[in-house]
């Protein structure tokens, strides 16, 4: 497979369609639904997962076999079938139309391809081999998924929060800065790996409630050295 590009696609509630109804299309279904895209399977057979998915109305199902006048102007294309004819059709259709199109089993006719990826809260990581090798890709994905653990969904969450409170505070840009840089200096995933980061949380937006703490520089260490006195 040629090069490509890593980049996130933001499709919330645009129109995606997925040709197929298989075990493979399940999955790429599946992370459509975690985007929050607003999705269309167009096949005369579906696993019982995909009716299941339709009845909790999280997608719509065209039971016929594909044809070109169902598919509208969808955000993008997913052929997912074991039939090659049909996925060639859907890549013909999918490039008159200038329509972004994946290719299950042919990276080489894709716009864009599925890596392996896992999710920890609004940390995402993806891996991809550009189709040489889908087995190693897992592989690396699965050390990745234990080294990274649901920790991070806390620790991001936190971050997320931090960065909007001293932004609420804190007018000048240089001391939110700083304080930013600062934070990154605590072990917060320790914290919250022992059971201790919501009293350190607390402690923490008490202290920065304090004009005359977070001005002054280095403060930082003054919160470290504070915390080793148990101040």
């Amino acid at each position: 497979m040629y090069d490509v590009m890593p980049i996130m696609i933001n499709v919330k509630h645009k129109k995606c369609i997925v040709v197929g109804g298989g075990k493979v299309a399940e999955r790429k279904i599946n992370s459509l639904m975690e985007a929050m895209a607003s999705i269309l399977v167009i096949s005369p057979k579906v696993t019982s997962q995909i009716k299941y998915w339709q009845r909790e109305g999280k997608l719509q199902i065209c039971k016929k076999n594909y044809d070109i006048s169902e598919v509208g102007t969808p955000y993008l294309m997913i052929a997912a079938t074991d039939q090659n004819q049909v996925n060639l059709q859907v890549y013909e259709d999918a490039k008159k139309q200038n329509i972004f199109v994946s290719i299950v089993d042919c990276p080489d006719c894709s716009d864009f391809i599925f890596p392996a990826s896992f999710k920890r809260g609004k940390l995402q990581i993806a891996v991809s081999t550009s189709g040489a090798s889908p087995s190693v890709a897992r592989s690396i994905k699965k050390e990745l998924e234990n080294k990274y653990g649901n920790e991070y969904e806390i620790y991001l969450d936190f971050l997320s929060e931090f960065r909007l409170f001293v932004k609420t505070k804190i007018n000048d840009s240089h001391q939110r800065q700083a304080i930013s840089r600062g934070i990154m200096e605590l072990d917060i995933l320790r914290f919250i790996r022992e059971g201790q980061f919501h009293s350190f949380q607390k402690e923490l937006y008490k202290n920065l409630e304090d004009p005359d703490y977070i001005y002054k520089e280095n403060w930082i260490d003054r919160y470290l050295e504070d915390k080793d006195k148990g101040v």
